[in-house]
């Protein structure tokens, strides 16, 4: 029994009473980002896929702490509330990141379209945007659009593998937890399975944060590089790319550096000497796990991400630049969408079709 891995701590511990209070506060700040979510899932002009990740996790992560609360004040655990908490809290700030990573795809590549191909950016299907459009006559530089394009999806790519690994890690979870004096009692030939297990979720979870934030290392200096090159990238958008990306970069520095602690040889992850149960440790995870997650969320759907970075409603979606064919189908349709737009203008009861543009 003594030579089975011992058992990962629990990041955040085990739901005790001294959960209940920071809980309830999280809970309530986390209610008043759902209205804001809300409020910018209904307003037109400020509704955009770039912030789906957050409003996501501003309404998992009050569950989140309903049922933390829950539990400190029942006195209520189970492996199954405590898988359902080691996921959420490792998986979690990847949702940020995403949304990170789609407004930093759009302050790299607007700026590198030209007064002919501006059409062909997300900024110009966003009204109200705030970028600064190109002088006519300026020159496109589609070189550097490919390769921002590139830089957005290997740190894309990085963050899945992050994901990966955490879905590896926590693939047989409820075998980490198992008691080892009862497993080796009943179920000796289940011993392998174990020490496997733990051994697996100790490796990849540390895996998953150190490529999630390198990751995030690499957005950073990729803006570095949009700062001092591109002429027309937004200031502000790089300053709110840049405090978000450094906010979410503290979760997991905060989870490698804890994440080497262990329990003890047949010491279970519910007791109160286990390590990250102290108030100490619990305070800590608060400060530097949850409330970086809070503040960033709290910018992300606060600011209109929308007309700063001219997501539209989409984002940059696009692999390759516009083929002529396809630039012209696109006009045609912007024309059309134009032309029905002034007749609902002109005379809102009609309702006679508009007219349609043939092609030449």
């Amino acid at each position: 029994m003594s030579t089975l891995f011992p058992v990962p701590a629990l990041i955040g511990g085990v739901t005790r009473p001294e959960d209940f209070v920071p809980s309830i506060v999280f809970g309530i700040l986390y209610v008043g980002l759902i209205i804001l979510a809300i409020l910018r899932i209904c307003q037109r002009r400020s509704r955009t896929f770039a912030i789906f990740g957050a409003t996501f996790f501003v309404f998992e992560r009050t569950l989140f702490f309903i049922l933390r609360a829950t539990g400190a004040k029942l006195f209520w655990d189970s492996p199954y509330l405590t898988l359902y908490q080691q996921i959420t809290l490792s998986l979690g700030y990847y949702g940020i990141a995403n949304d990170i990573l789609m407004m930093h795809r759009c302050l790299l590549v607007n700026p590198t379209h030209g007064s002919e191909t501006y059409g062909q950016s997300p900024a110009a299907r966003t009204k109200e945007c705030e970028l600064t459009p190109p002088q006519f006559g300026e020159a496109d530089r589609p070189r550097e659009r490919f390769w921002a394009r590139r830089i957005n999806d290997f740190v894309n790519f990085v963050l899945c593998v992050g994901i990966v690994f955490d879905i590896v890690a926590y693939w047989s979870y409820n075998t980490v937890l198992r008691d080892e004096s009862f497993t080796s009692r009943f179920y000796p030939s289940y011993l392998n399975g174990v020490d496997e297990s733990r051994r697996r979720n100790f490796d990849f979870r540390q895996a998953s944060a150190g490529v999630g934030l390198f990751g995030l290392v690499l957005v950073l200096a990729s803006l570095v590089w949009s700062f001092r090159t591109q002429h027309r990238t937004s200031k502000r958008g790089t300053w709110i790319v840049g405090v978000t990306a450094l906010l979410t970069c503290i979760v997991p520095i905060y989870r490698l550096s804890v994440m080497g602690t262990t329990n003890g040889a047949g010491e279970s992850p519910y007791s109160i000497l286990a390590p990250l149960n102290s108030p100490g440790s619990k305070a800590a995870f608060y400060i530097l796990h949850i409330t970086p997650e809070w503040i960033t969320s709290a910018i992300l759907l606060g600011l209109s991400i929308k007309k700063t970075f001219g997501t539209a409603a989409w984002g940059d979606t696009r692999y390759r630049d516009e083929r002529p064919e396809e630039t012209v189908r696109r006009e045609l349709q912007t024309a059309q969408r134009e032309v029905q737009r002034q007749i609902r203008t002109a005379d809102p009861n009609t309702t006679n079709p508009p007219p349609q543009i043939q092609q030449r």
